[in-house]
């Protein structure tokens, strides 16, 4: 279950391969009509069944838990990237570093919500939810965040934490689940919508 690792490599190595500060999440809402769906940031037009998948802050209740595992491996990867970057000697202006540095998860809410609310039905949203807020989900997130560090070579900043026998049974055991087959089977498409989110801040950074 790499998934998360996958990501923040995706991250890393677009910024590697590519002003002003990014911008804030907006809301965006899931619409129904006539069989069809569609997501736009404003509310639905009468007759359409709406929900609401992000907010202004980009936090979404139920969904956050999930979103949150996504937008902080993409957040994580560019991070990495602009010290992996100053490594191999990039030139980069004060203004380009500040702008790099200000990217933080909060700025891929809006299109992470959106693709998990494509890719996922409601109840798989709910028991993704359930294992990355259980300890054990927690700690497997976190695990995988932190391998990312010494696979490019940055010094993580603390160890893994340590999974209990009780907790490595529990992940295997989810990822063992029609949820956790889907999660796995599904986040590619969470790495396509991300792609063109990341090359867009990476390349209104470059900018500067």
């Amino acid at each position: 279950m790499q998934r998360l690792y996958s990501i923040a490599a995706l991250a890393l190595m677009l910024f590697m391969a590519a002003g002003c500060p990014p911008a804030q999440a907006q809301s965006i809402y899931k619409c129904v009509k006539d069989g069809k769906t569609s997501f736009q940031g404003e509310p639905c037009e009468t007759g359409s069944a709406s929900r609401q998948i992000a907010s202004q802050s980009g936090a979404a209740g139920a969904e956050s838990a999930l979103v949150n595992v996504y937008t902080q491996a993409l957040a994580l990867g560019v991070q990495l990237g602009i010290k992996n970057a100053e490594r191999k000697g990039a030139k980069m202006s004060s203004a380009q570093k500040a702008c790099y540095q200000a990217i933080k998860p909060g700025d891929f809410h809006g299109v992470v919500q959106k693709a998990i609310a494509s890719a996922f039905t409601p109840e798989e949203i709910a028991a993704l939810n359930r294992f990355f807020n259980s300890p054990a989900g927690q700690k497997y997130a976190k695990r995988e965040l932190l391998e990312v560090y010494a696979a490019t070579g940055n010094q993580a900043p603390e160890p893994p934490p340590a999974l209990t026998d009780s907790e490595r049974g529990e992940i295997e055991s989810f990822i063992a689940t029609p949820t956790g087959r889907a999660f796995m089977a599904r986040s590619d498409g969470i790495s396509q919508v991300s792609e063109a989110r990341v090359n867009e801040l990476v390349t209104r950074c470059k900018g500067q």
